[in-house]
């Protein structure tokens, strides 16, 4: 086992993507006044991450999931005070955009992955009892 990052406090439901040149973490700062998701970069998987991103999602949000579309990636996420599953978009990990107008979620979501499959594999899932 090794240890991927110590920023010095509590972090919980990190996701780590590769990215063209190196990895990114996006993760759930928890410690009290913050509980907001930030993201971190690092050479490997494995760490060191550092350039730690400033707070990008409102407070009391946590369990991001990223998903590259295009140039994009979409983290979505769960505003657990709100009752509510959202989202945004960036293209660098620097700027993030809300896009959770763009997106739909199934009511009383909660933390969750989201993934590409083909449509053949989607219409199986349906017909599944």
């Amino acid at each position: 086992m090794q240890l991927c990052f110590d920023l010095g406090y509590s972090v919980i439901d990190s996701i780590i993507v590769a990215r063209q040149k190196d990895y990114a973490v996006a993760l759930t700062d928890e410690r009290r006044a913050m509980r907001r998701l930030r993201v971190a970069f690092g050479d490997s998987p494995f760490g060191a991450f550092r350039k730690i991103s400033d707070l990008f999602t409102p407070l009391f949000t946590e369990g991001p999931s990223a998903l590259q579309i295009g140039d994009e990636w979409v983290i979505s996420f769960d505003m657990y005070r709100d009752r509510k599953y959202s989202a945004v978009k960036t293209n660098d990990f620097r700027i993030f955009t809300d896009a959770s107008e763009q997106m739909s979620f199934p009511p009383g979501h909660k933390h969750g992955t989201v993934l590409c499959i083909s449509r053949d594999i989607l219409d199986r899932l349906i017909q599944m009892p």
